[in-house]
């Protein structure tokens, strides 16, 4: 419980190794976000398409 508690007090900077990973995870959900809205977005305007033809 000791170490939990130093781990939370320590207010150190954050190193170029842990903003490296949190941009990179970022980048992973990003990709997949729009990944999968972009074949629904492509769905929807196809079917409005359609029906205006």
């Amino acid at each position: 419980m000791n170490g939990l508690q130093e781990f939370l007090r320590n207010d150190d900077g954050a190193s170029l190794v842990e903003y490296a990973c949190i941009i990179m995870m970022t980048s992973i959900f990003a990709l997949a976000a729009l990944r999968s809205l972009g074949h629904k977005s492509t769905n929807v305007l196809t079917n409005v398409a359609n029906q205006l033809s």
